[in-house]
């Protein structure tokens, strides 16, 4: 339950902050590797969760709001695809992880 709770703090804190602190408190051993290779992920993809999340994020808004179309995205918007589709990568991506661990184990 602790790995899902990183998706959100990333939003919050930033991927770099946020993996600073937690890899200061768990040192990446081979005890920890689960947390590590889970946190590397996460940070990776907890960007698409709300429009904020990423810089890319802004820029793909600011073009679609300057482009022929005028699309506006505004944070609710994007939130709707962004929190299905970081739920449904953290769900695939938690299976690949354990998958994985359990054959090098």
């Amino acid at each position: 339950m602790r790995r899902y709770i990183y998706v959100y703090m990333t939003n919050i804190f930033s991927n770099v902050p946020l993996t600073l602190l937690v890899l200061e408190q768990v040192p990446p051993t081979g005890d920890h590797l689960s947390l590590v290779l889970y946190l590397a992920f996460i940070t990776t993809i907890a960007g698409n969760l709300t429009l904020f999340g990423s810089v890319a994020n802004l820029i793909v808004a600011q073009k679609a709001l300057t482009s022929s179309l005028q699309h506006k995205f505004d944070f609710w918007t994007y939130l709707k695809f962004g929190f299905l589709t970081t739920i449904l990568l953290s769900l695939v991506g938690t299976l690949i992880i354990y998958g994985l661990l359990r054959v090098i184990h």
